[in-house]
């Protein structure tokens, strides 16, 4: 007598299904001496419940526990690539597919194991990934055991007063900031700007602590001309935080994208130039574009890694122009193809002084007042950013070219202007642009 291994009921010797719980059996029935098979094939029988709370704690282990390798592996590699290539986890969207996705993996590990229980999905044993990935999640939680803290908030920007934000560097030796170390020396910052020709200025907080942070935590890189060293300098978090507040009272001041632009652009060449250069990169670094703003003084890289991460920020595709020869670096944002530098891609934007023109590159250049040069050699251009494209640089461009035009004419007569063009060309130029010092700073 054989009887169904689900239900208890007796079976037809022969039949592969059960007459009474109509479940498909998964060999043909064979004669009580074998019956051991029957019995074998019952307790390959997987548990739905403990499948999805598998894909719940580990990224697709249901699926390794149910034998579908290839499925784990498939759904581990979008979780991890698609994301990737989105940029999805910079932003709140990555939240949002975290949680579809991995719900997604959870539902299908149960409803893939209830399939087996049923014997419409075959079933050969535990995929090898479910003991790797076992082995993985126990290590981790030992590591986490023995070591509290190594795993979680080292990037974390959501420290209160008694967490520390990512550590420090000196020397090799880390250094822990609270926030009420961030945040001491509070003072209210006054940044001067001119769009159109109309003095304004943009006020925010800024704080002592957090440049007396960014002092000591440089990027690990020895070479300060690595790009990957500036990249660093652009992209901190915690200056990123701490200068929310700037990028919002650029954004405060006009709906208008490109307006905001011109605004960062001004701010930019507004600050002052640091001459001292060599030997303080030498000994301390270029400056993060928070410590160009707190200090309100910068050469040449320090003024365009400011200029590059305000204009990522308010959205636009940007880059950074370094010229070695010259020992120069600009900034390079996204623009339409008839106003962009070399075929680079990116509209020339000079931040050193208020009279370079954004697209105008005709200055001259050097760290001798005496051998000045124009800018010859073929950039090194280093992405910062994706982002829109500063479409209404055509003002800028036509102006740049005018201002070149009246150049011209006053090198070929002894820096005189006939004055017409001075009257009505140059003063409307250099009064847009602040080329003046309306308000009165020797930025360059």
């Amino acid at each position: 007598m054989l009887h169904c291994p689900y239900c208890g009921k007796e079976v037809i010797h022969g039949d592969n299904y059960c007459h009474s719980c109509r479940r498909t059996l998964v060999d043909p029935l064979i004669d009580p001496s074998q019956k051991s098979q029957i019995v074998q094939s019952y307790e390959r029988i997987r548990n739905p419940w403990i499948a999805a709370f598998l894909s719940l704690i580990g990224l697709g282990l249901g699926q390794f526990y149910n034998g579908e390798t290839i499925k784990g592996l498939i759904f581990t590699a979008i979780f991890f690539i698609i994301p990737f290539f989105l940029n999805a986890y910079t932003s709140f969207n990555s939240f949002i597919f975290i949680i579809v996705f991995w719900g997604i993996i959870v539902i299908d590990a149960y409803y893939s194991s209830k399939k087996i229980n049923e014997l419409t999905k075959s079933f050969h044993g535990k995929s090898i990934f479910f003991s790797i990935e076992i082995i993985i999640i126990l290590a981790l939680l030992l590591v986490a055991i023995i070591f509290p803290g190594f795993i979680g908030n080292k990037e974390s920007l959501f420290f209160t007063k008694s967490q520390s934000p990512p550590p420090i560097k000196e020397n090799q030796d880390y250094i822990n900031f609270t926030q009420e170390d961030l945040e001491k020396g509070a003072r209210i910052k006054e940044q001067p700007y001119i769009l159109r020709g109309k003095n304004r200025h943009v006020q925010f907080t800024l704080f002592e602590g957090v440049n007396d942070y960014l002092t000591i935590n440089k990027p690990k890189y020895s070479d300060p001309n690595n790009e990957l060293f500036w990249k660093e300098l652009i992209n901190d978090k915690v200056q990123q935080k701490y200068l929310t507040g700037f990028i919002g009272q650029i954004r405060k001041k006009t709906e208008y994208r490109d307006d905001q632009a011109r605004i960062a652009i001004s701010i930019a060449q507004q600050i002052y130039y640091d001459t001292n250069l060599e030997a303080r990169v030498e000994e301390n670094g270029y400056y993060y574009p928070y410590q160009t703003i707190f200090k309100d003084s910068g050469a040449c890289a320090d003024k365009s890694f400011l200029l590059a991460y305000t204009l990522k920020e308010l959205g636009y595709g940007v880059a950074l122009m370094k010229f070695d020869p010259e020992r120069h670096v600009v900034v390079g944002i996204k623009a339409p193809a008839q106003y962009t530098y070399k075929n680079t891609g990116y509209a020339f934007i000079d931040p050193v002084c208020g009279c370079m023109i954004p697209t105008y590159d005709k200055g001259e250049y050097g760290t001798d007042p005496e051998n000045l040069k124009p800018l010859t050699s073929t950039p090194i251009v280093i992405k910062i950013s994706d982002g829109v494209s500063f479409d209404s640089i055509g003002e800028e461009y036509q102006d740049a070219a005018v201002f070149d035009q009246l150049t011209q004419i006053a090198q070929k007569n002894g820096l005189q202007l006939p004055h017409d063009d001075y009257e009505y060309k140059w003063q409307p130029l250099i009064q847009k642009y602040g080329c003046n010092q309306v308000y009165p700073k020797n930025v360059c």
